[in-house]
This record gives C-alpha cells, sequence and structure tokens, in this order.
C-alpha cells in the first residue's frame, strides 16, 4: 500500500511545489487554478492563479506523489 499525502498552503502551494520538484526530484502533474472554476467566487480576487490543486510525482524508486492545494484563511482551525 502506497500513502499519498494531500498537503493544504495558505496559499504558497506553487513555491512548495518548485521545493518539492527539487527535493523529491519530482515531476509536477497536471496544476489547475482557481480562476475560471466555479469556486473562483470563493476565494478572494487575487487568488485566480493561485493552485486549487496540484501534484508533484517523484521519479524515485517510492514513486510518491504529492497532492496539494491553496486554502484560504478561513479554511484553518486551530
Amino acid at each position: 500500500m502506497q500513502l499519498n499525502p494531500y498537503l493544504r498552503f495558505k496559499g504558497e502551494c506553487e513555491a512548495a511545489f518548485k521545493v518539492y520538484e527539487q527535493c523529491l526530484g519530482g515531476q509536477l502533474g497536471a496544476i489547475f487554478r482557481y480562476g475560471g472554476t466555479p469556486l473562483a467566487s470563493h476565494v478572494p480576487a487575487d487568488w485566480s492563479d493561485k493552485v486549487m490543486h496540484g501534484s508533484c510525482r517523484s521519479r524515485r524508486r517510492s514513486g510518491l506523489s504529492v497532492l496539494a492545494c491553496s486554502s484560504i484563511a478561513s479554511a484553518y482551525r486551530g
């Protein structure tokens, strides 16, 4: 069994993917942005280029995939 973590960032998902791409020897998968989607009306106007969902897959033997998104601060609790 393989676990693929899904991470949430406070707007910095794209920067995190660039780090994972380097550290994991990864390859970016599809990156979907808020702009032009039904969710665009639920995030701040300046978030149209933020990552709504994306993935990065390790090229190493483990084949780890990291999935992630940028979430607005009100989505966080605690």
